[in-house]
Parts: structure tokens; C-alpha cells; sequence
């Protein structure tokens, strides 16, 4: 959350970048490590569903973005990056 307290545009991008990198490692790192410690019957079950969360999740916040525009303290005049 931290993030979206950037004033400075350049910053921003680069936080983005260091963020969503990390966050694609981890996410690897998640389904790999938990295949590797579940037992074999559940193991093709256990390692589907980090993949399937993170779909889920980035299907909300499509939800999510497009109920946003209809609340007034929403609309896009009021961000910040606006002025850039």
C-alpha cells in the first residue's frame, strides 16, 4: 500500500516493476515448493490451487474496477498520478 503514496512518478513505475517481480518469483516459488511437500495422490490437486487463487483473485479486482467508477469518491479526477 505503501506504494500509492509515491509522488514521484518515476518512483512509482520502478516500485511497480521490483514489486510485480517479486511477486511473479513468490508465485512460482508457492505452487513448485507446495507440489514438492505434498504427498503424491493430492500433490496434482494441492499444486492447482495457487494458480487457480491468484486467477480468482485477479478476476475480482476486474470486478472490483469496474463497480470503483460508480462511487463518487472513486472518479478518475480525484487520483493523485492524475497531475502528471
Amino acid at each position: 500500500m505503501g506504494i500509492c503514496l509515491i509522488n514521484n512518478l518515476a518512483a512509482f513505475i520502478i516500485g511497480r516493476l521490483v514489486i510485480g517481480y517479486a511477486v511473479g518469483v513468490m508465485g512460482n516459488a508457492v505452487g513448485i515448493y507446495t507440489v514438492e511437500i505434498s504427498p503424491l495422490e493430492i500433490s496434482g490437486i494441492l499444486g492447482s490451487i495457487p494458480p487457480t487463487v491468484i486467477a480468482l483473485g485477479i478476476f475480482l479486482s476486474f470486478i472490483v474496477g469496474l463497480g470503483l467508477p460508480k462511487i463518487k469518491e472513486f472518479d478518475s479526477a480525484s487520483t493523485s498520478m492524475q497531475n502528471y
